[in-house]
């Protein structure tokens, strides 16, 4: 480990680079958890132990499946097995599930999303469960259930509504209302059907919003521009002289500053970082050599831009709504807010249920707006009412 992580903070002392990031995910996300006190890991790079809390905070067993799904395995059970002795790995002081290789990997699947919704992390559990596809997309048309958690597909994109970050689309005190039918394989919660998805963007590929990959293949296309561009004019309910830019810009990072602040705090600088990622871009691809005034303002909202855009899509909803729905949003889908619940989801009409897509951030509802007694959006939604997921 220390090898590895010598590589990555210093590659200039190697002429061939050792490091495996695998290794490093490994040691960062499940290897760093283990809590006890005598611990070769105390004599792993300082900086690196410091960074580590700072990138992972608040670890929880959600986070060491996480590890899990971007390894292989063959049982899939093993996703969740292989872990088992892990200290986290624990609900109500329990394992949290016990291994039996008699048991469907369904089953063994659905028990582990119904303790990690009832009592760990309810906003991220269906977060990760919509995150899922890297190595094969989800299925939204079987039987199976689609707010389950399927492991060994692999998580294609970051985490929205993870403990640390600011949104409460669901209201700051709420709590969350969930209710599992074994039988049915279903899930209930109260919800408001806040509106529809009218428009819906090409998935955004990681490679074009990376800077190192963009400016080093200029045929490239920057996914700002090509979003923006063939973004619809109407609807948009954002006003103003800056009003549709910044709400789209905005929510390219959904709506943070430096993972975990509001930019909207600060329009003025975002817009400086916004501006600064572009003008960055474009000076590596006019004159082959970037601008070094804008670099440190470029790489800032690169950060978050990466973290939050990569492999979502841009959406539109009927009321003029931006923001970023998961990789299988389409159109005809709609966006709802669920009481206590951290970020809305895009779910999808089945008949009188619904199939669950994933987490989504909408720009101007992630502060509980939707849930306020006072309609300050004057949407018309009403109370929140019973929404069956399948």
């Amino acid at each position: 480990m220390n090898v590895n992580e010598l590589a990555r903070h210093a590659p200039h002392l190697f002429d061939v680079l050792p490091l495996s990031w695998n290794l490093h995910d490994v040691f960062l996300g499940v290897y760093m958890t283990y809590g006890n006190k005598n611990t070769w890991r105390d004599q792993v790079v300082p900086d690196f132990i410091t960074q580590g809390f700072k990138l992972v905070p608040n670890n929880s067993c959600i986070d060491i499946l996480l590890q899990s799904s971007r390894r292989h395995a063959s049982d899939k059970r093993d996703h969740i097995y292989a872990l088992l002795g892990h200290p986290l790995i624990l609900v109500n002081g329990e394992t949290i599930v016990q291994a039996d290789y008699e048991r469907d990997v369904n089953d063994v699947y659905m028990e582990v999303s119904t303790k990690l919704l009832q009592n760990v992390e309810p906003s991220l559990s269906l977060a990760v469960a919509g995150t899922m596809g890297k190595r094969k997309a989800r299925d939204l048309d079987s039987a199976q259930p689609s707010w389950v958690i399927h492991w060994e597909l692999g998580s294609e994109t970051a985490n929205l509504g993870r403990p640390d970050q600011w949104y409460y689309a669901g209201g700051k005190d709420a709590s969350a209302d969930i209710e599992v039918d074994d039988a049915a394989k279903t899930l209930t919660l109260p919800a408001v059907i806040m509106d529809g998805i009218v428009w819906v963007s090409d998935q955004i590929p990681a490679s074009e919003v990376q800077i190192d990959n963009l400016i080093h293949a200029p045929k490239r296309h920057v996914a700002m521009e090509w979003v923006w561009d063939a973004l619809p004019s109407e609807p948009c309910r954002y006003t103003g002289k800056h009003g549709s830019r910044d709400a789209f810009t905005l929510s390219l990072v959904g709506g943070r500053y430096k993972h975990r602040g509001k930019a909207e705090d600060d329009l003025d600088r975002h817009r400086r970082l916004a501006n600064a990622y572009l003008g960055y871009v474009k000076s590596h691809h006019s004159c082959g050599k970037g601008d070094e005034s804008l670099r440190s303002d470029a790489r800032d909202f690169e950060n978050d831009h990466a973290v939050t855009a990569s492999e979502r899509r841009f959406i539109v909803t009927e009321k003029g709504f931006y923001g970023l729905g998961p990789q299988l949003t389409r159109e005809g889908d709609v966006v709802a807010v669920f009481p206590g619940l951290r970020v809305p989801y895009v779910l999808r009409p089945t008949g009188d249920m619904y199939k669950l897509v994933g987490a989504a951030y909408v720009h101007g509802v992630m502060c509980g707006e939707l849930l306020a007694e006072k309609d300050p959006l004057s949407l018309g939604v009403g109370k929140p009412k019973d929404v069956v997921i399948a």
